[in-house]
């Protein structure tokens, strides 16, 4: 399954969606150059999420998968890994802001459809 956005200098971010039982797989990629950045894995465990996170020298991209992280696991998987690679040369503080909520807009349209699938 697969989402796609259209974000700042008319690139594209896309979420891939890989459902495993009651898990979850996630991959946002995109930008002038999509690659894999970050990855994070998260889990429920004695009512806390718990996560790992791997990521690539001088990317940033673990701030975003370990929030998503956060916010995914309490209420939609049991556990859950989400990667992140988005790039684009010579990005400026408000483009980065930019990514990261439409990032998130996709995460969060697929998790409404997943809630309006489950009613």
């Amino acid at each position: 399954m697969k989402y796609e956005l259209t974000t700042i200098r008319d690139t594209k971010i896309t979420l891939s969606v890989c459902v495993a039982g009651d898990d979850l797989s996630l991959t946002l990629y995109g930008g002038e150059k999509g690659h894999i950045g970050a990855v994070t894995l998260g889990y429920a465990h004695n009512g806390k999420v718990n996560y790992e996170t791997l990521s690539v020298p001088e990317h940033k991209e673990h701030f975003l998968t370990r929030n998503l992280i956060e916010y995914v696991v309490p209420q939609y998987a049991k556990t859950c890994v989400i990667s992140c690679g988005i790039h684009w040369d010579n990005i400026t503080q408000d483009e980065i802001e930019q990514s990261v909520q439409d990032s998130i807009k996709l995460v969060s349209r697929y998790l409404n459809d997943l809630e309006n699938t489950l009613q």
